[in-house]
């Protein structure tokens, strides 16, 4: 559908397994991963993938697992496997639907939430400074780049 968006249809792997997503993280242990399934949509984004994959005929979404293989960024990599529990995949279900809802009320609308269209001026700070985010002094640099040397 033109105008529209869409999560990326591309899945890490389907097969006879389910649907397997890779991750990386700084922590794999399951607390701070649960953590950040929430906080990045994760499981909104598993729910999803399960929905396009039951659109397969004769491939009802209960029966499709899903699994989340976790790889920590930095030595010694370690990996930890997670299978999603359904309570998850139903919440995640509950808030794509919901979330699409609102972006087709925002697009029929032509109104998005969020911050107004405003200009920006140059504003004064305490003290008269000028508002830039960084002054320096004439000769301030080349006293920099000497300490730099």
């Amino acid at each position: 559908m033109t105008g529209r968006c869409f999560p990326e249809r591309r899945l890490d792997w389907l097969g006879d397994a389910g649907i397997v997503e890779l991750k990386t993280a700084t922590d794999a242990r399951k607390d701070y991963f649960a953590r950040d399934v929430r906080r990045y949509g994760y499981h909104v984004s598993a729910a999803y993938y399960r929905m396009l994959a039951s659109e397969h005929p004769g491939t009802p979404a209960l029966d499709i697992p899903h699994t989340f293989v976790v790889v920590e960024t930095k030595p010694p990599y370690a990996v930890a496997i997670y299978h999603t529990g359904e309570n998850l995949l139903d919440e995640g279900q509950s808030l794509w639907k919901t979330q699409l809802a609102r972006f087709d009320t925002c697009w029929i609308a032509k109104t998005w939430p969020g911050y107004s269209v405003e200009s920006l001026e140059r504003v004064g700070r305490a003290g008269g400074k000028s508002g830039l985010p960084c002054e320096i002094e004439k000769g301030e640099l080349e006293e920099l780049e000497e300490l730099e040397l």
